[in-house]
């Protein structure tokens, strides 16, 4: 197991009730794994709609996460 921290931005802190958490992750554990097994319930929306950042870089999907790892959850914002 490895510690992460995640971060929840606009709407996605009201859905967490929570701005930060720290977790422990299994090893090898990418951004999709995550979000299935921690974050998919709470959030209630599908992946495609969720941008995310590793240590304040822009972040794939198939990213593995390491230990001490700041993970970014953004949801999708709408301009006009």
């Amino acid at each position: 197991m490895i510690p992460i921290t995640v971060l929840f931005f606009s709407f996605a802190r009201e859905r967490m009730h929570r701005d930060r958490w720290s977790l422990q992750i299994k090893e090898g554990m990418d951004i999709e794994a995550l979000y299935q097994a921690y974050l998919q319930a709470p959030l209630n929306a599908p992946l495609e709609q969720w941008m995310f950042s590793v240590n304040q870089a822009w972040a794939p999907l198939h990213q593995v996460l390491r230990a001490g790892d700041e993970v970014g959850v953004i949801p999708p914002v709408s301009g006009g």
